[in-house]
């Protein structure tokens, strides 16, 4: 049996005129929070490209990858049981606005929240969220850097293919 391992996710969100979007969940874990729009990491995505595609299909919005703001390893357990219910690794992306209407999707209903309405509406956001954004979106945090290298085999190796370092 394979051990299970913490799911990768990336969330995001641009900031518009001091501005941010949340996603109200419509699954769970979560469900019917507010958090930070987002998902998996698929097989042979990068970061950048993963978090541009979360929010494309979670809220409409187009945006551009510009930063890695952080990363949280957050564990969800059961409060009876103690049991690990979910892991996950998050990868806190900065992204600039490029284009769209925030529009409600598959996953949820979406709305652009000011600090101040973050602040009074607290109780309804995730509280591991509601940090990432006071952090790492509305914050100062120093930026992560991020680089990705795409590797291809050789009849002697490996080489390659592209990188930014």
């Amino acid at each position: 049996m394979e051990k299970e391992r913490p799911l990768n996710i990336v969330v995001g969100s641009p900031i518009k005129d001091g501005r941010c979007i949340l996603i109200r969940r419509v699954k769970e874990p979560y469900k019917n929070y507010w958090s930070i729009p987002g998902g998996k990491l698929e097989y042979g995505e990068n970061i950048a490209e993963a978090v541009e595609r979360e929010l494309l299909e979670e809220t409409g919005i187009i945006t551009k990858f510009s930063s890695l703001k952080g990363i949280v390893s957050e564990i969800l357990r059961d409060h009876s049981t103690n049991k690990v219910k979910a892991h996950f690794l998050i990868w806190v992306c900065g992204l600039n606005y490029i284009d769209g209407e925030a529009t409600e999707k598959n996953e949820g209903k979406v709305r652009w929240f000011s600090q101040e309405e973050l602040d009074r509406e607290k109780a309804a956001i995730i509280p591991s969220d509601y940090l990432m954004v006071k952090r790492f979106l509305l914050g100062d945090t120093a930026v992560a850097n991020f680089h990705t290298i795409h590797m291809k085999t050789t009849d002697g190796g490996y080489e390659i293919e592209h990188t930014d370092l």
